[in-house]
């Protein structure tokens, strides 16, 4: 097996390999329109792959513009419905690759997939499942954060494991800058990961337990003043992610939004200091 990986993956025949596939990207925003490039860049004709992706919205209209200018096949309807089963089936992929991808693709369509499909996840699993992990492991106070390429089966963010990367998080970041900053490493990840996909490698199983955090905006959105002036700090960067609205705080009745730790304290009149950088 080890020998057979090794043959997949030396360039001359991972890269013919690449090109006689066909892809079925699912995807939205960004990290899908820089997954889309990347599968560009190593070659792969735009008639070998096909996006499956969500309305259009301010988030996905990238997406949605690149995948018009590359005359890509799309589809927006519902991954669970027989409509977009049978245009999978007509596409006929070999791979199916989720980035970002809004909605749990259902076992009849990965049933079809003669290679697999892999998910990329913005965190190191099996912590932080779900959702909004890049503004909780700043709320929580992690050193590091990350991203795994991993195997899809029936649940989200369960698969076999292919690849990890570790993300040291910076005493300055944001939601924002992370998330961009797991975009571009991640996607430098990509045409290993798609080798491993190539070659079968069944991944590693995920360890026990982890943590899970849902869809839901993390507290609100609104600052607790009971919180330390450490615990404010990183719940203000982690709600950092323009144009959408940054942490607010309720004073006497009215609300008031907060950009950073400095203007919390002057906005309170506290006497605490800021943390030091």
């Amino acid at each position: 097996m080890v020998q057979a990986v090794h043959d997949v993956l030396k360039p001359e025949n991972a890269r013919g390999a690449r090109l006689q596939r066909r892809f079925l990207v699912a995807g939205y925003g960004l990290p899908a329109e820089f997954g889309l490039m990347s599968l560009f860049a190593m070659g792969v004709a735009p008639e070998h792959i096909a996006l499956l992706t969500h309305p259009s919205d301010s988030r996905n209209v990238g997406l949605r513009s690149l995948a018009d200018l590359r005359k890509l096949r799309t589809c927006d309807a519902s991954a669970k419905s027989p409509e977009t089963l049978a245009w999978v089936r007509d596409f006929a992929p070999d791979l199916l690759i989720s980035l970002h991808y809004r909605s749990l693709v259902p076992r009849d369509m990965l049933q079809l997939l003669p290679l697999g499909g892999v998910n990329l996840h913005p965190s190191l699993l099996p912590n932080y499942r779900g959702t909004n992990s890049v503004a909780w492991v700043l709320i929580n106070g992690e050193p590091i954060t990350g991203f795994t390429f991993h195997r899809m089966d029936e649940r989200f963010d369960t698969g076999n494991i292919l690849l990890q990367d570790v993300i040291p998080i910076e005493e300055t970041d944001t939601a924002f800058s992370l998330f961009h900053r797991q975009i571009i490493r991640s996607m430098g990840k990509l045409e290993g990961v798609i080798g491993q996909m190539l070659a079968g490698d069944p991944g590693i199983p995920q360890s026990p337990g982890g943590s899970y955090y849902s869809r839901a905006l993390p507290h609100n959105g609104l600052i607790d003043p009971a919180w330390d002036p450490g615990a404010i700090d990183r719940f203000i960067r982690a709600m950092h992610f323009p144009p959408f609205s940054p942490a607010a705080v309720v004073l006497d009745g009215q609300t008031h939004a907060v950009g950073s730790i400095l203007e919390y304290l002057e906005l309170t009149g506290s006497k605490a200091t800021a943390p030091r950088r």
